[in-house]
């Protein structure tokens, strides 16, 4: 397959059966991987930040840089649904439950949400004061999910803290079942491994470093460092696990699991998000610059 380009984007989501690319750029386009071609585009609200299918590829949700969350039509691109949230900023980005009646996120105001998909109504929500929400991950049969927590810094002087995750059983109520530190107080990007046993994740300041953690114990499985001028970005396990997908300065690297050895390489300027397709065969990679979809081997 020849590489696709997307054009201006800053995040991709790709429909549960992989046939359809969801992207979030200057404004929200939906792709047929099919054919090759743009379904439709639409500017449903401003800074569009994160995009995510429901389970029965009907529906996308669209999360821009202040909160606010739409759920758009996926064969035309109409909004359905509004939840206002201007307010929160952007936090993470959005998963749908696995059933689709749900969608949970989470806000720099260090909310962590739970909303019923069709009206917005909130089940659960709790807040972590001095907190940011970036991250909620979940399993492929939607059991156990793992929120990701970043530390604000409260004083000028105050040492910094590690961000942390939280892992949970579905649904959200009552608390975690136990939480896990992470070995920065400086963490990029995160992706929960399929089977829900590991923490890929990437930190720290150049040189920058990718970790992956078993969230059992915390312990660290493998890293491999970025290189001391590098940064490193965005992270994603392939739907086999045989490959992880990382942004680094201007490129994507394909890592081997779990030996971390490079496997494949793109330049790609000003990378921002990568998404492997359900199937796998395919990595989607937003960019500032000029996003593309490339064929990947696992």
């Amino acid at each position: 397959m020849k590489s696709l380009r997307l054009g201006v984007s800053y995040a991709v989501s790709f429909s549960s059966d992989g046939r359809r690319l969801g992207v979030a750029g200057r404004d929200v386009s939906m792709w047929d991987l099919g054919t090759r071609t743009k379904v439709w585009r639409a500017h449903p609200l401003s800074h569009p930040a994160s995009v995510a299918f429901s389970p029965d590829g009907l529906y996308m949700a669209v999360k821009n840089t202040s909160g606010t969350v739409l759920l758009l039509d996926v064969a035309t691109g109409a909004s359905s649904c509004n939840f206002a949230n201007a307010s929160d900023g952007e936090g993470s980005g959005l998963e749908f439950s696995s059933d689709g009646s749900e969608i949970v996120d989470g806000s720099w105001s260090g909310w962590l949400r739970v909303r019923q998909a069709n009206s917005g109504a909130i089940e659960f929500a709790r807040e972590y004061p001095g907190e940011m929400i970036t991250a909620v991950h979940r399993t492929a049969d939607g059991t156990q999910w793992t929120v990701v927590h970043a530390m604000k810094v409260t004083a000028p002087n105050s040492a910094p803290k590690n961000d942390y995750c939280s892992v949970w059983r579905w649904p959200f109520h009552g608390g975690s079942l136990f939480e896990q530190p992470l070995a920065s107080e400086y963490v990029r990007s995160t992706a929960l491994s399929p089977d829900g046993k590991f923490l890929a994740y990437t930190h720290g300041r150049p040189p920058a470093r990718l970790s992956v953690i078993r969230l059992q114990d915390g312990l660290e499985i493998a890293a491999v460092e970025a290189g001391p001028a590098s940064s490193l970005g965005a992270v994603a396990w392939s739907p086999n696990m045989s490959r992880l997908a990382a942004v680094h300065k201007e490129r994507v690297v394909q890592y081997t699991w779990p030996a971390l050895k490079v496997a494949d390489e793109w330049e790609v300027p000003y990378a921002a998000q990568v998404a492997y397709a359900p199937g796998g065969g395919l990595l989607a990679i937003a960019a500032w610059h000029a996003g593309t979809v490339v064929e990947v081997h696992e």
